[in-house]
């Protein structure tokens, strides 16, 4: 099974009115299958994520304000935050969950293999690897 989500966004006066990135995609790849004369409903496969160049952009979490100028009264013009960019960034997770006899369920995601070092706002990373595991258990169907 594939799916794939992108937008490209053409016009760069909306984009940063906007706050938008230049781009951004993800996709998936999944394994999708019955195993064990039918006692485990498997899936597995990998993620992909895309995220374009942006603006640098300042928040105000207090008022939730967004913006990519900043106001220079001495001089009384508004000029952007920095001239350079936020660079694109590739992501890329692996997912495997597993049914097992109609009660309990398996999950296993490996987040970011690549180890990727990125941000969605300036100074404030996205965290590194992770891994995440988990069991659910339904007792009365």
């Amino acid at each position: 099974m594939i799916a794939i989500n992108a937008s490209y966004y053409f016009d760069a006066q909306s984009r940063s009115d906007f706050k938008l990135p230049k781009f951004t995609s993800s996709s998936s790849f999944y394994y999708v299958d019955t195993l064990f004369k039918k006692n485990l409903h498997l899936k597995t496969g990998f993620n992909f994520y895309s995220i374009g160049s942006q603006d640098y952009t300042s928040i105000d979490f207090e008022k939730s304000i967004i913006s990519n100028s900043i106001w220079d009264p001495a001089t009384g013009n508004v000029s952007p935050i920095s001239a350079s960019q936020i660079s694109p960034s590739f992501l890329l997770d692996f997912f495997l969950a597993g049914k097992i006899q109609n009660s309990a369920t398996v999950y296993f995601v490996f987040e970011n293999l690549l180890d990727t070092k990125y941000f969605i706002v300036p100074y404030y990373p996205k965290q590194a690897r992770g891994i995440r595991f988990g069991v659910a258990w339904e007792f009365l169907d």
